[in-house]
């Protein structure tokens, strides 16, 4: 039975499931016409968007006829995870109150 790896890339700055396999033309079918992915020239494997979702299509469409190696695709999720769970909410759309004896300058004035 054949092993397909499953990595985490970005294909066109979209987050994806890459499927790397050795060239068989029966996965091949699988991976396009069963799970939906398309290829890569540039990245040299068939890729899905990364979601829930597509990873569950795709295991159950190759269940019992290649091996999974999820090693790579794991560790990415784990540590996006972890880096979304450290990362401070953004200030970035959030409007900060200005006093009214604050100018523009910062300094304040009795005016």
């Amino acid at each position: 039975m054949e092993t397909v790896t499953l990595k985490a890339i970005f294909h066109n700055e979209i987050e994806c499931i890459g499927i790397f396999s050795k060239q068989n033309a029966t996965l091949n079918y699988y991976f396009q016409k069963k799970a939906g992915a398309k290829w890569s020239r540039s990245n040299k494997c068939w890729y899905l968007p990364c979601t829930e979702k597509n990873y569950e299509t795709l295991s159950r469409t190759l269940s019992g006829k290649a091996i999974l190696e999820l090693k790579d695709l794991k560790e990415y999720l784990l540590e996006k995870k972890k880096s979304k769970l450290l990362t401070p909410v953004s200030q970035k759309n959030k409007t900060i109150p200005v006093p009214q004896n604050i100018k523009s300058t910062g300094i304040q004035s009795n005016l």
